[in-house]
């Protein structure tokens, strides 16, 4: 008698083991037997103090049935704010997206231009060899007249050049030939490989005409040898960012070098954010600038440009119908170099 109770006490003993051993193994097995705690227990892992879900493939039914059913389990997306904010980046995150893969070839990402500017900003390649502005002066210089008339007129007809076509090199001729390497995707290129690109894009003349020696008989005496229209070279030596998203917007409306031009009777102004070809008489006698741009009017102050000694100019941006005004960059600008060009 006691060993059939004995052999009986252990049947059911076994059972109860096999039957918790089989109710334990049936969440981890169908995600429809887990408590909702077992469930997001099993699809969630928890990494540097953040809840993900799972990406374990033995995981993969109960992140898809948890999530089905519209469960967070605690899980929050994680914003990358590199994304947003270029300075928010890690040099790999910035470098990952300023650059992209082109035939092979490493280049800068034209669609990530906020991206770009940065990483150059703080003056990283990003593995890409760039072309040097020095190596495209000597190239440039190199080449006949006529040849350094047409890539201006080139660069000009694409919008990369607001100068005139003299065939001189200069700050303009050096920032358009640079521009228009970056948005063609044409680093590595050899300086003559990318002249040969330029101009097959534009139809240019076989000959230009001497302009400054025709303004001179059909203008008053604005433009002779004693009085000429006058240009100022600026740098940038502040950048605010105050009413502007990121830094990357800033810089985009405030380049690292602007220029102005006035004429010799002051009767106009031009910089690298247009033309006023109407001053008023207290324009004139301040050096003033007003140009309408998208939403904002550019409002540069150059009361200070001197010919003889280096100045500060002011470049402000007022966003029009509530007259706001956006923080404020300076220029340091050089004394001023006699030109005959004018706005066309």
């Amino acid at each position: 008698m006691f060993r059939i109770a004995l052999q009986i006490g252990l049947t059911v003993t076994a059972f109860l083991i096999t039957a918790s051993v089989s109710l334990a193994a049936e969440c981890a097995d169908d995600p429809n037997e887990c408590t909702p705690k077992k469930l997001c227990a099993t699809a969630t892992n928890v990494i540097a103090n953040n809840t993900v879900w799972s990406t374990k493939s033995s995981n993969a039914t109960h992140v898809e049935f948890a999530q089905s059913l519209g469960m967070s389990c605690g899980v929050v997306a994680i914003v990358d704010l590199c994304e947003s904010d270029p300075n928010e980046c890690k040099i790999s995150q910035l470098c990952g997206k300023a650059t992209k893969s082109n035939n092979g070839q490493t280049v800068w990402n034209s669609a990530a231009q906020g991206h770009v500017v940065v990483a150059k900003g703080y003056g990283l390649t990003c593995g890409i060899s760039e072309a040097k502005a020095l190596d495209f002066r000597k190239a440039f210089t190199a080449q006949s007249k006529l040849k350094r008339q047409q890539i201006q007129y080139a660069l000009k007809k694409l919008g990369y050049y607001s100068y005139g076509i003299d065939g001189g090199w200069g700050k303009g001729t050096s920032a358009s030939i640079n521009k228009f390497v970056s948005t063609s995707n044409l680093q590595g290129k050899t300086e003559a490989q990318v002249f040969k690109t330029l101009l097959s894009r534009v139809s240019v003349p076989s000959s230009f005409e001497n302009k400054s020696t025709s303004k001179t008989v059909v203008t008053s005496n604005s433009n002779n040898n004693q009085n000429r229209n006058r240009q100022f070279d600026c740098d940038r030596t502040s950048l605010p960012t105050i009413g502007f998203k990121t830094r990357a917007v800033a810089e985009s409306w405030y380049p690292a070098e602007i220029w102005l031009v006035i004429a010799a009777d002051k009767s106009w102004m031009a910089s690298w954010y247009g033309t006023k070809k109407d001053r008023s008489q207290w324009d004139r006698k301040n050096n003033h600038l007003n140009i309408p741009k998208q939403d904002l009017i550019v409002k540069i102050n150059g009361s200070a440009l001197s010919d003889q000694k280096e100045s500060t100019v002011w470049v402000n941006l007022i966003v029009t119908g509530n007259f706001q005004q956006l923080g404020g960059a300076s220029y340091k600008c050089g004394k001023a170099k006699a030109t005959s060009w004018e706005p066309d």
